[in-house]
């Protein structure tokens, strides 16, 4: 993706080698990256059972 490889060549990038994503960005950055490119992530979690 282009925003990994621009926060690489910009030095804001954690760690080397293979690992991941998750672990290298700082994920606030990443998705402010994405949203300025009109990329928009949305999540829903939904549980399923008894409530405790």
């Amino acid at each position: 993706m282009s925003v990994g490889t621009q926060l690489i060549m910009a030095g804001r990038s954690k760690g080397t080698g293979v690992v991941a994503p998750e672990l290298v960005f700082d994920p606030e950055e990443f998705f402010a990256e994405l949203a300025k490119r009109g990329i928009l992530i949305h999540e829903r979690i939904e549980e399923e059972g008894a409530v405790a």
